[in-house]
């Protein structure tokens, strides 16, 4: 069955794979050297159709109309043209990518070295190789086309022609997305870069999207990795393709890729969507499946296959050594994250999508609703105490007690917006301009402004900025009411307006932003200390600045694609703290920065900077 051989290295022993095909089979692996202790008995796994997805045949259209290719013209689309019917004899898929687990066992008894490669998330052993510890059920990824080709060959099945790719996932219906059509990609179905923020750093476990699996129970056709196919690839194949079981191209240099992967946007990921890639390249977002419709191994020797045992192990540090600073995934599962406060040892998050309040705790698996039934919630504060909620579509602020009630603090609020919550007061800014509740006073208008933008608290006063008409420019009130003093006037911004302000506590600061008023929307940040009679402008931010928050001397603010911080005593630089972030809302707890990201449904936390 065949022969084991030692090399001058006995830590190291290579075995070679035994002649067990039928006649002149392309499963060339298994004659590549291979790591391995013992010869291994049998030496490829048995195919369960059972564990398939059957496919009957039938008819269905493949590609796009010519006619509408998309939204930017033929160039973009022109190789998914034109719609053509296509015949397919039944065939079975496998439901999930392959696993790094999988291919370790591929590794270990057919392809060893020949396949092996220090960026895939396996590590050799000295009885073959074995997955990095924890990575076992993630996709296999970095493997050339003749990897993934030879793979499914010795599994005993095939990589999907690119018609039975396309048929699985748009299935005879043609749905835009192997989910259906009437929704777009989001981080809830799979794993992708929305356009402002990627769902995942790296590839998750197979099959952890059920909501985005095919109706017929296929997993990961779109997002996570994108898949090597069988065929070719030639952008104007379509035009020319048998109507019968097509095949691809009978050469090319370039072979065929589907379904997008983590660090594609939407458009990879539609069931049509195609692109081409050499067939010798690798990539952490590329991976494969298997498909079978007959025997291509007939005269294998098959059967269950064992891991090798996990000694020796030689650790790598690639690709999987983990980021610096990276934040913390505090929640998961919401759907459109907005504001975020810190009460009483939780932080507390708005859900635009939702209309509810959920409550967040380090160490519980999901965040859990805290309050609901709100018409627009569009703002969150709290006092330490209470939470307070701006209904913008029911004109209300209402105050939600530790106990979840709901109490109507203000009604009547056209077009509030901004909330605020100090000792006993509660400030909110609306088409009414500046309001103000307290128990004793109750609701009453201390400041006549339109086109407020932000608010701040000290102690003593009220900071307000305001983007537009006479009363553009940054000012302070205090607290309980009087006559406005403007700190900076409106006239000195020429192409810039205030957009931005909060209030460092503890050193007395006032920090506020000026946006520019065109493109590319740059954004200066400005400090007016306590007792100073005119402001300093000291560093940049990326555009569309906003809520910034201060804790432990370092200012954290949200731009359009990122979280950044700044230590205005020490640089004026800042440093990105959360990369590609669609942030709407940041808060500080005593020890830790927490903000939301919209597009992929999270919290996420990281330490503040002492």
């Amino acid at each position: 069955m065949g022969k084991e051989m030692h090399n001058n290295n006995a830590k190291h022993r290579t075995a070679y794979g035994t002649g067990i095909f039928i006649g002149v089979v392309l499963l060339a692996c298994l004659l590549f050297p291979a790591r391995a202790a013992a010869q291994k008995v049998p030496t490829a796994p048995t195919v369960d159709l059972s564990v398939m997805v059957g496919f009957p045949a039938s008819t269905f259209t493949m590609g796009v109309p010519l006619e509408t290719p998309g939204p930017y013209g033929d160039a973009w689309f022109i190789d998914q043209t034109p719609a053509h019917d296509v015949e397919l004899g039944a065939f079975y898929m496998d439901p999930y990518e392959v696993t790094t687990e999988q291919f370790a066992r591929f590794l270990s008894y057919a392809a060893g070295e020949y396949h092996f490669h220090p960026d895939q998330p396996i590590e050799r052993v000295a009885g073959g190789y074995l997955p990095v510890a924890g990575t076992q059920f993630e996709p296999m990824r970095y493997v050339t086309w003749e990897a993934a080709h030879h793979y499914c060959l010795w599994a005993g099945k095939r990589l999907p022609t690119e018609a039975q790719w396309e048929r699985a996932a748009a299935g005879t219906e043609g749905r835009d997305y192997p989910w259906g059509s009437d929704e777009g990609p989001s981080c809830s179905r799979t794993v992708f870069f929305s356009g402002t923020s990627y769902c995942e750093e790296s590839p998750l476990e197979v099959g952890s999207k059920p909501d985005g699996a095919t109706p017929d129970g296929v997993f990961d056709m779109a997002g996570n990795v994108a898949e090597w196919v069988a065929d070719f690839f030639a952008w104007n194949y379509y035009s020319q393709s048998p109507s019968d079981n097509p095949t691809g191209p009978s050469e090319g240099t370039l072979r065929t890729v589907r379904g997008g992967g983590l660090f594609e946007g939407s458009v990879a990921l539609r069931t049509r969507g195609r692109r081409s890639a050499l067939p010798t390249a690798r990539s952490a977002n590329l991976g494969f499946r298997c498909a079978w419709s007959a025997d291509p191994t007939d005269g294998a020797l098959r059967g269950l296959l064992s891991a090798p045992a996990d000694v020796e192990r030689e650790l790598t540090d690639r690709p999987l050594a983990p980021p610096v600073d990276t934040p913390e995934v505090l929640a998961d599962g919401l759907h459109a994250p907005n504001e975020i406060v810190y009460l009483q040892d939780a932080w507390y998050v708005l859900d635009e999508a939702d209309a509810a309040i959920y409550e967040v705790v380090e160490g519980e698996d999901q965040p859990t609703v805290f309050a609901d039934g709100f018409d627009t919630p569009v703002d969150l504060a709290t006092d330490g105490q209470v939470l307070y909620v701006a209904d913008q579509g029911a004109e209300t602020i209402v105050g939600i007690g530790m106990s979840g009630n709901k109490t109507t603090i203000a009604s009547g609020q056209d077009g509030v917006s901004r909330i605020l919550a100090g000792s006993g007061e509660i400030f909110w800014f609306g088409n009414g301009g500046i309001m103000r509740r307290t128990m004793a006073d109750g609701v009453q208008q201390i400041v006549d402004v339109v086109s407020v933008t932000d608010m701040a608290l000290s102690d003593t006063h009220l900071f307000y900025t305001v983007e537009d008409g006479v009363d553009m420019g940054v000012s302070r009130i205090l607290r309980e009411g009087g006559t406005p003093e403007i700190l900076v006037d409106g006239g000195v911004f020429t192409s810039f307006y205030p957009c931005a302000i909060t209030y460092d506590s503890d050193n007395s600061i006032l920090y506020f932003m000026t946006k520019r008023a065109g493109w590319p929307s740059h954004v200066v940040l400005c400090s007016y200390p306590d007792g100073a009679t005119d402001y300093d402008c000291f560093a940049y931010s990326p555009p569309h600045a906003r809520r910034p928050v201060v804790s432990g001397g370092c200012l954290y603010w949200i731009t359009s694609h990122n979280v950044v911080r700044m230590n205005p005593a020490t640089d004026a630089t800042y440093e990105v703290v959360g990369t590609w972030a669609n942030s709407n809302g940041i808060a500080a707890s005593p020890s830790t920065i927490a903000w939301t990201d919209a597009s992929n449904g999270r919290v996420f936390q990281m330490w503040a900077v002492d």
